[in-house]
């Protein structure tokens, strides 16, 4: 048997991304200081943009030059640390299933 795949869109329809986006940008400017979650979403808005997808990474790498820190995983792990699971809708996991 054939296995399928399906991709879905999470950003807005199943997670509660504005929510995510302000936790997320204050948590960059309590670690890394006032505007830090300005340069954040630049980075972000400039890497999607171009690549068409989130890449983590990359993102992290741009930060930690805009932010002056050589610590990729401190900035990787702000966003691998977020409980995403707080940021879902209400019944989003009944409907994937």
């Amino acid at each position: 048997m054939q296995k399928k795949l399906f991709l879905v869109d999470l950003d807005g329809t199943l997670l509660d991304s504005q929510k995510l986006k302000e936790e997320l940008g204050a948590k960059f400017s309590e670690v890394f200081g006032e505007g830090a979650n300005l340069k954040l979403w630049k980075t972000h808005d400039e890497n999607v943009k171009k690549k068409g997808y989130l890449d983590l990474k990359e993102i992290a790498g741009l930060l930690s030059l805009e932010l002056n820190t050589k610590d990729t995983s401190l900035i990787e792990n702000i966003f691998l640390d977020l409980p995403f699971k707080d940021y879902l809708y209400p019944g989003a996991l009944e409907l994937l299933k």
